[in-house]
C-alpha cells in the first residue's frame, strides 16, 4: 500500500546544470535522516528564509547519493494525516518556509549504502528559473527527528 502512494508521488531526477546562487535564499538546518531499515527513503529537513524581493519558488531538492527525490507536504484532514505532493513551495520575506517533521518535507530514495551518521551530503535546492542553492548536510541517525503518527495508507512498520 506505502509502495503505491509514493509511486504517485511527484519525483525529481538528479538537476540539470544551471547556475549556483539565489540572492537572498539562505538554507538552514539542513539534515538529513538515513532510514532505519535499508532500502526505504531518508527523511531530509531543512529551514528555508528569503531577504530578496518578490518571492522565490523550491521546484525540486537534490541529494548527492540518492537515486532521486520527492517533495511532500503531511496534511491533516478529518482527523487523519496524509501525504500529498509538494511541486514547489513559495517562499517570501514575511515568513520562513520549515521542512520538518509533520510538515514539507524530501524524501530521499535509493541512498548510497556507504551513506552514514556523522557523514555529511551535499544538498541542492532548485528554485525557478534554474537557479540553485548548494550546502552540506548533516546525515543522522534514524530516530535523531521527532516521530510523528503514522499517516493514511501509510505502515508504521517496513513490509519486507
Amino acid at each position: 500500500m506505502a509502495a503505491l502512494a509514493l509511486a504517485a508521488c511527484q519525483q525529481h531526477a538528479p538537476a540539470p546544470a544551471a547556475p549556483e546562487g539565489t540572492p537572498g535564499v539562505s538554507v538552514t538546518n539542513a539534515r538529513v535522516i538515513l532510514p532505519a531499515v535499508r532500502g526505504n527513503p531518508a527523511a531530509i529537513y531543512f529551514d528555508l528564509a528569503y531577504t530578496g524581493t518578490g518571492q522565490a519558488v523550491l521546484e525540486a531538492v537534490d541529494l548527492a547519493g540518492a537515486a532521486k527525490t520527492e517533495m511532500h507536504d503531511t496534511v491533516s484532514a478529518g482527523g487523519a494525516a496524509h501525504m500529498d505532493t509538494l511541486p514547489s513551495a513559495v517562499i517570501d520575506r514575511t515568513a520562513a518556509v520549515h521542512f520538518a517533521p509533520g510538515g514539507k518535507h524530501v524524501m530521499a530514495f535509493d541512498l548510497d549504502p556507504s551513506s552514514s551518521a556523522g557523514g555529511k551530503s551535499e544538498l541542492t535546492l532548485v528554485f525557478k528559473g534554474g537557479d540553485k542553492v548548494t550546502v552540506a548536510a548533516a546525515l543522522e541517525a534514524p530516530g535523531s527527528a521527532p516521530t510523528m503518527a503514522p499517516m493514511a495508507g501509510m505502515s508504521e512498520s517496513p513490509k519486507p
